[in-house]
């Protein structure tokens, strides 16, 4: 009953009494570690990444398959800019279940930050594999794409993006910056050609 009511004033966005009632929870049954994930998650919102940290890791230590606590973990860890140990937990939440879209997105985005270029398109194209209607994995694709210059390969996937999601303001943004860029290059060319 704790742990319902718990999720009842998270999602009002009454942290506080959440955090309370999850308290209440874990002190009836230390072993809810879907009560541990939900205090993490709520730290999280609250930018309290400490007690955040300390709740996915009482998630994991309880149940060390709940791959949701280590995709979340992860994106603590990768807000943080520990970009290598976010990465290790999307890896672990992957081999627990390797079909989750969102951590091979994760991944993508956490090798964009440490310019492993090629290990970040692989774990994006694993995520559309996996979720083909993902407009931020093919924004994230597009990002990575205009990091390596190539704006035809990144405007082609931020219209793909805006396909999935057409008011997708990152995308609309990264779409207008491969056009510029694209129209640079065309310009540059013609003033070449005088």
């Amino acid at each position: 009953a704790w742990f319902q009511m718990a999720r009842v004033l998270y999602v009002q966005k009454d942290f506080d009494k959440s955090i309370s009632s999850l308290k209440k929870c874990t002190e009836h049954n230390n072993e809810h570690y879907q009560a541990y994930k939900l205090l993490g998650d709520i730290y999280y919102r609250m930018r309290d990444n400490d007690n955040a940290t300390n709740a996915y890791n009482s998630s994991i230590s309880v149940n060390p398959d709940y791959y949701q606590a280590f995709y979340s973990r992860g994106n603590l860890l990768l807000a943080e800019g520990k970009y290598e140990r976010a990465i290790q937990d999307y890896l672990s939440c992957v081999t627990i279940k390797d079909d989750y879209s969102k951590a091979y997105v994760a991944l993508g985005i956490a090798y964009i930050h440490i310019s492993d270029y090629e290990k970040s398109e692989s774990n994006l194209n694993t995520a559309l594999y996996y979720d083909s209607n993902s407009h931020e994995a093919y924004f994230r694709l597009s990002q990575l794409f205009s990091k390596k210059g190539d704006f035809e390969m990144a405007r082609f996937h931020a219209k793909n993006s805006l396909d999935k999601k057409s008011n997708y303001p990152d995308a609309i943004y990264e779409l207008a910056l491969a056009e510029i860029e694209l129209c640079n290059k065309v310009a540059a060319k013609d003033n070449l050609n005088k």
